[in-house]
């Protein structure tokens, strides 16, 4: 069944670089070849996945007023946190306190957009309320890239309080900073199969029920719409 599960896996990833190229070759727009490759993988998470495990595209808010750049990739708790938004293209905006992780998607490694994209994600994260301000409750943040890369250094995603991961589909090589650790660790192998298991472990470590009952959540989303006691 490990035999299986690994050449399933690598023929997913095959897929994936297959149908990344095709939308570079359909197009010389940067946007749309970026947004080919977040499609296909929130398609491809949705499938593997555990269903709890919401898959989405859009900002993550704090009740303080901050909001997150665009995010491609958003795994998020659906079932007692409501959605601030629904815009019309289905992307969504949700509270910082439901975010389990947030992957950027890349056809290749551009350090400077995916670092600000990286603070502005932790700036909002930051910023929970109450109960949900804990350590060891703060979103992943995972980068995936289409094309090889020799990254210099990974100092300045360095973060103690998440898990950190970037993963290249092309050569098969990833490199993660796993929760409570600074230094990351190089990886070869399947990098889709590196991302499914750092990205499942690291929000199941973080267990639904931990993220408190219906009455936090209510306390919580109050303070988004300045809605008095009742």
């Amino acid at each position: 069944m490990k035999d299986f599960w690994r050449k399933h896996l690598q023929r997913l990833c095959d897929s994936i670089i297959a149908q990344t190229e095709r939308a570079r070759a359909g197009s010389k727009h940067s946007v749309i070849k970026g947004s080919s490759i977040e499609f296909v993988l929130r398609r491809t998470l949705r499938e593997y996945l555990p269903e709890d495990l919401e898959v989405g595209t859009g900002q993550i808010a704090s009740n303080t007023g901050n909001i997150s750049p665009q995010i491609d990739v958003l795994i998020y708790e659906a079932k007692t946190f409501p959605r601030l938004a629904v815009n019309e293209d289905s992307s969504v905006v949700v509270c910082c306190e439901s975010v389990f992780a947030a992957v950027e998607c890349k056809a290749s490694w551009s350090k400077g957009q995916i670092l600000s994209n990286f603070e502005g994600f932790i700036k909002v994260d930051l910023e929970r309320h109450g109960y949900f301000n804990q350590r060891d409750l703060f979103g992943g943040y995972f980068a995936l890239i289409v094309d090889g890369m020799r990254p210099r250094s990974f100092s300045p995603f360095e973060d103690k309080r998440r898990f950190v991961g970037f993963y290249t589909l092309k050569g098969g090589k990833s490199w993660r900073s796993k929760y409570d650790e600074r230094c990351f660790e190089k990886h070869d192998g399947n990098a889709l199969e590196a991302l499914l298991s750092d990205m499942m472990h690291d929000c199941m470590r973080k267990d639904l029920k931990e993220l408190g009952t219906h009455t936090l959540t209510w306390q919580t989303v109050r303070t988004y719409a300045q809605w008095q006691n009742h």
